[in-house]
């Protein structure tokens, strides 16, 4: 959560939000908490920047990336305007997850990339596993994505481990 104001400074807003493109004012998939208050005095405006945080449990990013079936692209093409999104949203969030975004490709073939975050990475397997016995992709990779939060948290870890280890051959 976002520090009480300062004394004398009464709160104005407070928006809790993620930016889920490159160029903004996080991450990509930051998540953050931005507290705006007024300073008593003179009446400026000042932000506040808070540590990254999400309202109750913590998310995990994850890339699932897969080539269309050539029977999912069938029945696409009968039915063009049937929306993928909201069948994959309806699927992350029966998992307790959010869907972030979702990209079709060209490589190798019709490609499909679809972003979501999930508390419980067992899930994202699930669901991975869900698309795939359903028929409707393949060559599938499921990725979990780290904020760059997270990773400066594992690049501590792993200078504090560092000593522990010794290669073959050391």
């Amino acid at each position: 959560m976002c520090p009480e104001p300062l004394p004398g400074r009464a709160e104005a807003l407070e928006v809790i939000g993620g930016v889920y493109a490159h160029g903004g004012p996080c991450n990509l998939f930051d998540f953050f908490s931005i507290r705006i208050t007024v300073p008593a005095r003179d009446c400026g405006w000042k932000v506040q920047f808070c540590k990254p945080y999400l309202v109750g449990e913590i998310a995990m990013h994850f890339c699932l990336t897969g080539q269309y079936t050539p029977r999912a692209l069938n029945n696409i093409l009968e039915n063009p305007t049937q929306n993928r999104y909201e069948a994959a949203k309806k699927l992350v969030e029966a998992a307790g997850g959010k869907l972030i975004s979702m990209y079709s490709m060209a490589a190798e073939g019709p490609t499909v990339m679809t972003i979501f975050d999930v508390p419980d990475p067992s899930m994202a397997a699930a669901i991975s596993g869900i698309v795939v016995a359903a028929g409707t992709r393949q060559n599938v990779e499921l990725k979990r994505l780290f904020t760059q939060e997270e990773i400066l948290q594992v690049r501590q870890k792993a200078a504090k481990l560092r000593t522990a280890y010794t290669p073959p051959g050391g």
